[in-house]
């Protein structure tokens, strides 16, 4: 754009200084940057307003420019002066109601100057009323924690009115008030606190003395029953154990009213027939029935008994904490409330226990009372504490049992040597009071090993026991022996050995006792090997010549011995022996009770003497050629042990 379109000429000579109004109008425009957003916009504007760029539009855009804005500025100030119309109606409008406001202002202080009394009093009236409102809420709280009403009290002390669950739920409240007034104790009204728990002191102490006598009265005829007033006892029970005093009190009235009770059954049930069964005294024939069912019918009532008393307690001892409820261990007083009603048939049950036992002279029916006896104790022991009186006094019995089979074990002992030590019989067979004591023996151990205390090694009870049932008898057996010939003797001891040994492989637990036994058995048969063996080299005319080769011959000597006639008439000898031997062991041993141990014996007897055979052949064959030998002592070891039925691995000349 030209100079000229801003209203100023240009220089003619270029060097000329131009004017000083325009150059810094000049340089003010040449300086704004087309960055600043007016100046953009202001541009923006222009363009939009002139549609063709020529001289003549540039020369009046200035004017034209200025015309536009004068007449926006004369449409603002059209429509402003239309705002001002309203604002001045909205002045005039403000200023009237300022007046009015004033003149309400004025009748409101007037009103209140009125009303102010009033107004004071009324607040002075609702705070008075918000007062009372609070003290009596303060009373009625006051009244429901340390107040009871005439009702209650009426419940809690009156006679006419049950022990429900009424009066439990007032007597809880008068305990509840009681323990709250130490909270009144330690505040200004301790005077109202004494006074409180002096009332319901005695609230609590009528109503504890009512509950005891009506507990003591329901405990006199509970019934088993009958669960609805077990179930209000217990409650009672519960809250009566509060009071120590008047809890042992009804406890002992429980006891006592129940062992009377007890003690009566027990007595009805020994001695009454029933319509059903006959008095357990009606079995005292049998005393193994008897004193079993007399255990039984205890046992049933112990535990009758101690369901009793523990639905007396509740089933609920202990709270969800693990707390008890009561104020007592329970389960301590029903073991010595059981334990005392149970006593009363204790006296009874002794009496006729040893009358029993003190009559009773077979030795295994005493040891099986014994053990019926020590089995109910381990039933009892369930139910009963180990120090309760039933328990001792089974204790006791058992001793007594056991005393009894001592004493009848030492009588017959001493009746069998006083009496019975006789001959035995010609089959040498064990005598009749050793099959008697062993037929108690089995008994006995078979009672052991069905009890509760049987242990597959025995105890030492057990192991004194076989002692006494055995060495005794086998003691007087060997008396028996000693009047007997030699052979027939260890046959005869023998024969009573194996006939305990035979009892006792009836048992486990009797090993080492067998085991003994057999040791014994062992000794006494290589007696009879070697008496056996002396016969029959005796028999076989071996015997001689043997004794000669004991010495210290020479072969000379020795020949004059071992003869070839001497030799010859030594086998016509064997000759008759041998074929018939087998037979002469078994008629020398046939009285021996066991087949296996006089077969063992032959055997022993017969090696022994093969060997012994052996002897005088090889001497023969050492003096002799083998044709001289064969000729005069044909018999050789190998012959000998094939007619003697020995088995050798290696039948040749020893």
């Amino acid at each position: 754009m030209a100079a000229s379109d801003f209203g100023v000429e240009s220089s003619a000579t270029p060097l000329a200084r131009p004017n000083n109004a325009f150059s810094q109008k000049i340089a003010g425009i040449m300086s704004t940057s087309y960055t600043d957003a007016s100046i953009r916009m202001a541009l923006l504007s222009l363009d939009k307003k002139i549609d063709k760029n020529t001289g003549e539009v540039r020369r009046h855009l200035r004017s034209n420019t200025e015309a536009d804005v004068i007449r926006a500025n004369g449409a603002a100030l059209k429509e402003f002066s239309q705002f001002i119309n309203r604002l001045e109606g909205l002045g005039q409008t403000i200023e009237t109601l300022n007046k009015r406001f004033e003149g309400m202002e004025n009748l409101v202080n007037k009103a209140d100057n009125d009303t102010k009394s009033a107004v004071q009093e009324t607040k002075g009236l609702i705070e008075h009323q918000n007062n009372i409102k609070i003290k009596q809420a303060i009373l009625a709280a006051f009244k429901a924690k340390f107040v009871i009403s005439e009702s209650e009290a009426e419940i809690l002390v009156s006679s006419s009115h049950p022990i429900d669950k009424q009066f439990f739920d007032v007597l809880n409240k008068v305990k509840k008030i009681h323990a709250d007034c130490d909270a009144l104790l330690a505040t200004d009204n301790q005077e109202l606190g004494l006074e409180i728990m002096s009332k319901m002191s005695t609230y609590m102490d009528q109503a504890y003395d009512r509950l005891f006598f009506v507990v003591q009265k329901d405990l006199k005829t509970v019934k088993n029953d009958d669960q609805t007033s077990k179930k209000q006892l217990s409650q009672a029970l519960k809250v009566l154990s509060e009071r120590p005093a008047q809890f042992e009190v009804a406890l002992k009235t429980l006891s006592e009213s129940r062992q009377r009770s007890l003690t009566t059954l027990f007595v009805n049930a020994l001695t009454t027939d029933t319509a059903h069964e006959k008095a357990i005294d009606f079995y005292a024939f049998d005393p193994l029935r008897y004193v079993g069912d007399i255990l039984a019918w205890i046992h049933s009532e112990i535990v009758n008994e101690r369901e009793t008393v523990s639905s007396l307690f509740g089933s609920e001892m202990k709270s969800a904490t693990g707390e008890l409820l009561w104020t007592l261990d329970p389960t301590e007083t029903i073991d010595s409330l059981v334990d005392t009603i149970t006593s009363g048939v204790v006296k009874p049950f002794k009496l006729r226990i040893e009358q029993v036992v003190s009559a009773e002279t077979r030795i295994g029916v005493i040891y099986q009372l014994s053990d019926k006896l020590n089995f109910y104790s381990s039933m009892f022991s369930k139910f009963l504490k180990p120090e309760s009186a039933l328990i001792t006094t089974l204790g006791q019995m058992q001793k007594f049992c056991m005393r009894q089979f001592d004493k009848c074990l030492h009588e017959k002992i001493v009746d069998i040597k006083e009496h019975f030590l006789v001959a035995p019989n010609s089959d040498l067979q064990p005598p009749d009071f050793m099959t008697d004591v062993l037929g108690d023996l089995k008994g006995v151990l078979q009672s052991y090993e069905s009890s509760v205390r049987y242990s597959p090694e025995g105890d030492a009870e057990t192991k004194q026991i076989v002692q006494d049932l055995t060495e005794p008898y086998l003691e007087c057996c060997n008396r028996i022996a000693s009047d007997l010939p030699d052979t027939e003797s260890e046959i005869f001891t023998i024969n009573c050995l194996d006939a305990v040994k035979l009892s006792l492989q009836l048992f486990m637990f009797t090993q080492y006792k067998i085991d003994q036994l057999d040791s014994r058995i062992d000794e006494i048969a290589e007696v009879l090997v070697q008496r056996l063996l002396q016969q029959f080299l005796t028999k076989s005319g071996l015997a001689p010549y043997l004794k000669e080769l004991t010495g210290n011959s020479t072969s000379d000597d020795l020949k004059t011995v071992f003869t070839k006639e001497a030799l010859a008439d030594l086998s016509f000898t064997l000759d008759n022996f041998l074929p018939s031997a087998s037979m002469d062991f078994h008629s020398f041993l046939f009285k021996l009770a066991s087949p296996r141990l006089a077969t063992r014996i032959a055997q022993d007897a017969s090696r022994l003497f093969s060997v012994e055979f052996s002897k005088v052949e090889r001497t023969v064959l050492d003096l002799y050629s083998m044709e001289d030998s064969r000729i005069y002592f044909p018999r050789t070891y190998m012959d000998v042990c094939v007619l003697l039925g020995i088995e050798d691995e290696n039948m040749s000349v020893r």
